[in-house]
């Protein structure tokens, strides 16, 4: 599990520029900042629509 999460983390530390983009709303961005951060709580479905958007 601890390697499931930090692969996650990793992954959206991959895609930092989002946070800095206007593809993502001001709440996604503070969502995907949680995730930077580790907290990773329904961080898949989210990082995956992220990505999509």
């Amino acid at each position: 599990m601890n390697r499931f999460k930090e692969v996650i983390c990793l992954c959206a530390k991959i895609f930092l520029e989002l946070l800095n983009s206007d593809i993502l709303l001001d709440s996604e961005k503070k969502l995907f900042q949680k995730y930077v951060g580790n907290e990773l709580e329904s961080a898949l479905f989210n990082i995956s629509y992220f990505l999509y958007k």
